[in-house]
C-alpha cells in the first residue's frame, strides 16, 4: 500500500541530515566532543533512513542485502550512541555548572577520550550484544526499509532494551544536579547584586 505522504519522510530525513551538520565545525573547534558525537549519530541515522525510504518506496524486495546488514547495525548502534552522546552533553554542563575545571592542559584531551569511550566504544560493545539476541539479519518494510530484528526474550531486555533507559536516567541525574547548581548560583548572585543598584542578575547573565 503506497504512502500518501511520500516523499515527506525522505525529505525531512534529508533536511535532518543536512541541518544537523551545520554547527559541527564550531563544536569541533571548541572541543565539544559530546555535541559532536550527538551530531554524528543523528546525521548517520537520518542518512540511513533517507536512503532506505528512497530505495524501498512501494516495494519490499531484498534489493541490497549488504546495505541492509550495514544500515541495521548503524541503527542499532545509534540507538545507544544518541543517548550516550546526550549523557556526555549533560556531563559537560554539570562540570560547567559546578565549575569543575582543571588547569592541566591535557584535561580537554582527557575529556574527549572519555566521551569517545562512551559514544564510540560502548555503542560498539552494545552492537556486539545485538548479535546475541538477533532474530535474523533484518526485516524490510515498505517505504521504511531495513530494520533490525530482536528475539523478545529476557536476555534482550538486559542486553538491548534497558541500556538507552539507563543512559537516560544517568543524564537526568546530571541534568538535575546542574539545575540545582545554577539555581543556587543565581540565588547567590541575587544577594550579591541586591546591594548594587546599577547591576542585577539578568544584566550580569547577558
Amino acid at each position: 500500500m503506497s504512502d500518501r505522504t511520500y516523499p515527506l519522510f525522505p525529505v525531512v530525513a534529508a533536511l535532518g541530515f543536512t541541518l544537523v551538520l551545520i554547527p559541527l565545525p564550531w563544536h569541533l573547534r571548541s572541543w565539544n566532543s559530546g555535541i559532536s558525537y550527538y551530531i554524528a549519530w543523528v546525521a548517520l541515522g537520518c542518512l540511513v533512513q533517507f536512503i532506505d525510504a528512497i530505495v524501498w518506496h512501494d516495494n519490499t524486495l531484498n534489493l541490497a542485502p549488504v546495505w541492509c546488514d550495514i544500515s541495521t547495525r548503524i541503527l542499532v548502534a545509534a540507538s545507544f550512541g544518541i543517548p550516550a552522546a546526550s549523557l556526555c552533553i549533560q556531563r559537560r554542563l554539570y562540570r560547567i555548572a559546578y565549575m569543575k575545571f582543571s588547569a592541566d592542559q591535557a584535561a580537554p584531551r582527557r575529556s574527549v577520550v572519555i566521551d569517545s569511550i562512551i559514544c564510540v566504544l560502548m555503542p560498539t560493545i552494545y552492537l556486539g550484544f545485538y548479535y546475541v539476541v538477533e532474530g535474523h539479519r533484518f526485516d524490510i518494510f515498505e517505504d521504511i526499509g531495513c530494520l533490525p530484528v530482536f528475539y523478545n526474550t529476557i536476555p534482550t531486555i538486559f542486553l538491548i532494551y534497558i541500556w538507552p533507559l539507563v543512559l537516560g536516567l544517568i543524564s537526568a541525574v546530571y541534568c538535575t544536579l546542574s539545575m540545582i547548581a545554577v539555581i543556587r548560583r543565581l540565588n547567590e548572585l541575587d544577594k550579591l547584586f541586591a546591594s548594587t543598584p546599577n547591576m542585577n542578575t539578568s544584566r550580569y547573565l547577558r
